[in-house]
């Protein structure tokens, strides 16, 4: 089941990723709105909440919190390994991006470190969070 709630951490990760993206253009072209990065944060929430549902709707009980603990590990994992990505892309793609890089490395290694922090709590109750809405939908019905 852990490898099943990666893969669609994953997946929901990458739709709120571009959906992201999308609504950010669509709000400073046409609002000349910024959502700015602390809209990143559903890129964790989202999908932490989706797995947290799905594994409830699959087990029918809430998971202990050592469980809950090593699923916001694994999904800060696939967290980091995008950020990870990303800045490669960066990196590659943007001359000036790596010259940045340079002068700021450890100021944004430890940025990148206190965001993936952030996001292993966001994890961890979110996906815990999504089990208790799923069982009280289930308990509705």
């Amino acid at each position: 089941m852990i490898r099943e709630l990666c893969i669609k951490y994953f997946v929901v990760m990458l739709l709120c990723m571009v959906g992201l993206v999308a609504l950010s253009y669509i709000m400073q072209v046409a609002f000349n709105f910024d959502i700015g990065s602390g809209g990143s944060i559903v890129t964790a929430i989202a999908p932490a909440m989706y797995c947290g549902m799905k594994y409830y709707e699959k087990t029918g009980e809430i998971a202990e919190k050592s469980v809950l603990w090593a699923y916001a590990r694994y999904f800060t994992a696939i967290q980091a390994v995008a950020g990870i990505m990303i800045l490669t892309i960066l990196w590659v793609t943007i001359p000036d991006f790596s010259i940045l890089f340079g002068e700021l490395g450890l100021l944004l290694l430890a940025a990148f470190g206190f965001v993936l922090l952030i996001y292993f709590l966001a994890n961890r109750y979110f996906f815990g969070f999504g089990m208790r809405t799923a069982e009280k939908s289930k308990a509705k019905s």
